[in-house]
């Protein structure tokens, strides 16, 4: 399910374009089970709804901006197990700088080194302990995100995260009521997890029975933005296909 918001008032995001997305009967639906932030990884996902990636890559308003976060590991696809990937999407997630910027969201120093050396827009969510603001590790220079620091600083003014092809890693310290998760060996941490934002998610899986798919409710969205309209997808959510065996056994069982 996809919630879509033309102008959004958060502190963050304000004046942005943003979207939520959720699994039919679970906000963590769309979300990669392997993802260290989650803490409902039974209900989640691992496989890429390519339908609507194909949607999100082409959601970008002239004159604007647009980008988004991902758990899912784009750079271990190969060949083999996916052909389109290598010969469609690979070059639009990575390199194209007409399509939307999928940041590959990482969770450890290390594996945010292996992404970014494979060539994509790479984030990392790092515990906030020992906050710095910029460092360098292995010739790979890490920006903390502005907004973190700077509350005259927003998403809409703010181009980092919507670039590709940087020299350097973006980095988010954990916020939110289940920060302390971040970077522990217990899976979870992520900040939609509760509060405002999970209000919102749940908001968002209440629109079970909308007509258009998540792909063309988001087409008929863009096209319905002006000129100029920067695009934050995915406040909470991803690009996972939901997994129906998951949803079915769980009501089978209540």
């Amino acid at each position: 399910m996809l919630k879509v918001v033309k102008k959004s008032q958060a502190i963050k995001t304000t004046d942005c374009a943003v979207t939520y997305r959720s699994g039919d009967d679970d906000v963590f639906g769309t979300c990669p089970k392997h993802c260290a932030l989650n803490p409902n990884s039974t209900m989640s996902t691992s496989k890429i709804d390519w339908d609507y990636l194909d949607a999100v890559l082409d959601a970008k308003v002239q004159g604007g901006r647009s980008w988004t976060y991902s758990h899912f590991k784009f750079e271990d696809i190969s060949l083999k197990q996916n052909r389109n990937f290598h010969f469609n999407f690979l070059y639009r997630i990575r390199d194209s700088k007409q399509h939307t910027t999928i940041n590959r969201s990482t969770d450890t120093l290390l594996d945010a080194l292996a992404v970014h050396n494979k060539g994509y827009p790479t984030v990392v969510t790092l515990p906030d302990k020992n906050v710095s603001k910029n460092f360098v590790i292995d010739s790979v220079l890490f920006v903390r995100c502005p907004s973190e620091y700077n509350k005259n600083v927003g998403c809409n003014t703010c181009d980092l995260c919507s670039r590709k092809n940087r020299n350097f890693v973006i980095v988010f310290y954990g916020h939110g009521s289940k920060k302390k998760l971040v970077g522990d060996e217990e899976q979870g941490g992520c900040y939609g997890t509760y509060g405002r934002v999970r209000l919102q998610w749940e908001h968002t899986k209440k629109n079970v029975n909308q007509p258009l798919s998540d792909k063309n409710k988001l087409k008929q969205f863009v096209q319905g933005l002006p000129y100029g309209t920067n695009i934050r997808h995915h406040i909470v959510g991803d690009v996972g296909k939901e997994n129906k065996l998951a949803v079915q056994n769980k009501i089978n069982n209540k």
